[in-house]
């Protein structure tokens, strides 16, 4: 079934105009800060960036990373003005000490001016934080922020830090800024780095990026972005290099990414810690959202590379029970096998799943996929099997 997703920007490059605006060439590299040395059209360009995301969140449904974004990289200037401001008044108190009225009205100033630099970044960062886990929160079993932040590669210090400015006092100037810094350097990894170039197909793309509005998205996934993303910012519109389609170029899109992130979060726990049982059910909800064969192919792609034979092991594992539930064979048994020993046989089979799940979706008839809608699991109505047992919706 087509499904139509709908973002506040008019096409993919707009988006990408947007990214290259709010990270230019030049802070690319390394986390901005109020120092930063931006040319004038430069600065012009992210103060205009800045402008259409707010409007794109008027719209609706901009993804929550695209507005922390902006707030970020809003406080940074911010925190500029203030810094050449304070600067320039302090050249000019040196040059000219005609009285002490006027040292006391300046230090008042610059005393609000900070704490109003201290408060954007606070706002912008705490926001940032808590609706990034929130958005990855276990509705039925409710995790702790470390756990969350753990699943989706948050460092544990925005979480600390996150909390510190919620419940304590708070921070200064020297902990919000190289915080601020290392958030956008982090966003950039997570979301804005693999964003297809104009005129991609529609890709993977998570809280619906890259999608135009009303543009059917495909089973697809998306072409990788790979290294030259950055050389993309500047030249969407350029010749685009053949991608040749490997496992690795289905988890380079930002939903792919998410789903390794979710997947290594897992993988890395050893058997019997305290409280895998939640991390696996909180897994199994995540990995409801994205498609069978994508976990199965950053499976297969997470095996590849692990050296581990326990993350081998639990990857195989793992996705036997997704393989199960992508076919909708009940009469495979494939989870009571014993799995193993031999690593490249934990690497055929990851293989053989992701190739067995890739067969049954790929199965084509007439331009539509096959499906029983009896045994149908996707949305849409079906009739119930069993006896009927009316629950009560409430207890008085």
């Amino acid at each position: 079934m087509v499904q139509f997703v709908f973002t506040p920007w008019r096409n993919r490059a707009e988006l990408l105009k947007v990214r290259s605006q709010l990270y230019p060439p030049s802070s690319r590299d390394a986390p901005p800060t109020p120092h930063h040395k931006w040319t004038a059209a430069e600065l012009q360009g992210m103060q205009a960036a800045i402008a259409r995301v707010f409007m794109w969140v008027h719209r609706g449904n901009c993804p929550h990373v695209v507005e922390s974004t902006a707030m970020l990289m809003s406080a940074v200037l911010l925190d500029r003005r203030h810094t050449r401001r304070r600067d320039d008044q302090y050249h000019h108190h040196q040059e000219d000490r005609s009285s002490s009225s006027s040292s006391s009205s300046t230090t008042t100033d610059d005393a609000a001016s900070e704490y109003g630099v201290r408060a954007a970044y606070l706002t912008a960062f705490t926001r940032f934080v808590t609706g990034l886990l929130d958005g990855h929160q276990d509705r039925a079993r409710k995790l702790s922020m470390y756990g969350v932040a753990k699943t989706v590669g948050l460092p544990a210090a925005f979480v600390e830090l996150r909390h510190q400015g919620t419940h304590e006092p708070m921070p200064g100037l020297a902990q919000l800024r190289p915080a601020a810094g290392r958030a956008l350097v982090w966003i950039w990894e997570y979301y804005w780095r693999n964003l297809p170039a104009d005129g991609d197909g529609p890709g993977q793309d998570g809280d619906g990026a890259g999608e135009t509005r009303g543009v059917p998205s495909s089973g697809t996934p998306a072409p990788a972005a790979g290294a030259g993303a950055g050389a993309a910012l500047d030249g969407a519109a350029g010749k685009r290099q053949p991608v040749v389609p490997t496992v690795a170029a289905a988890t380079s899109t930002i939903k792919g990414r998410m789903c390794r992130a979710a997947l290594m979060g897992y993988l890395q726990r050893q058997e019997g810690e305290v409280g895998g049982d939640a991390a696996k059910q909180a897994l199994t909800r995540q990995l409801g959202q994205w498609d069978g064969v994508l976990v199965l192919r950053t499976l297969e792609e997470i095996g590849q590379t692990a050296r581990d034979a326990g993350i081998l092991s639990r990857s195989v594992k793992l996705s036997r029970e997704v393989l199960l539930r992508a076919t909708g064979d009940d009469t495979q048994q494939g989870e009571d096998r014993e799995i193993p020993t031999d690593i490249e046989e934990m690497r055929r089979e990851l293989r053989e799943a992701r190739e067995e799940a890739e067969g049954s979706v790929g199965s084509i008839d007439g331009g539509k996929r096959k499906r029983d809608s009896a045994d149908h699991d996707g949305p849409g109505w079906k009739r119930w099997k069993g006896p009927w047992a009316p629950r009560p919706i409430g207890i008085l």
